[in-house]
């Protein structure tokens, strides 16, 4: 069997191992460094993708609130026509019944035997416009009653 040879250890530590040392903390350093950076290129990331998402739901939240508001001016239209149309079928009933028929037969001449047709004279003038309710009132001639009577009887 061979002899090993040992070396003795080194009580001062040579400029190698010194630099292997420095070289060794320059790592370490620069890795806790680098967790560092990594971490707030983490933080960034992340406060622009909240930041993302808060004006994406800020953006739903609004394109809800005017589709919401839409929706009630639609129903608002749907209530009106819903009116119109029931409004309109009443005024079917009411043509097919035959009161209406009646009325417009009278119109045309042909009401019952004991009944006298009655339309106005061709050319005649048409009559006074009138005021609709709540208008002013229209201004009249101040008359005494006797003019009054006398021109109902005679005519002026």
């Amino acid at each position: 069997m061979g002899t090993k040879r040992q070396t003795p250890p080194d009580p001062a530590p040579s400029a190698s191992s010194r630099s292997a040392a420095s070289s060794t903390a320059r790592v370490v350093r620069s890795l806790q460094r680098s967790r560092m950076e990594r971490r707030t290129v983490y933080l960034l990331i992340g406060a622009v993708l909240g930041i993302w998402l808060f004006v994406v739901f800020a953006n739903a939240l609004a394109d809800a609130s005017t589709q919401n508001t839409r929706l009630t001016a639609e129903q608002r239209v749907n209530a009106s026509l819903a009116a119109q149309a029931s409004a309109g079928a009443i005024e079917i009933d009411t043509i097919k019944g035959q009161t209406f028929l009646d009325f417009l037969a009278r119109s045309y001449g042909m009401g019952e035997s004991t009944e006298l047709p009655f339309a106005l004279a061709p050319g005649a003038p048409p009559p006074p416009s009138m005021a609709p309710l709540g208008a002013r009132d229209v201004e009249t001639a101040a008359t005494t009653p006797l003019d009054d009577w006398l021109d109902l009887l005679i005519g002026s």
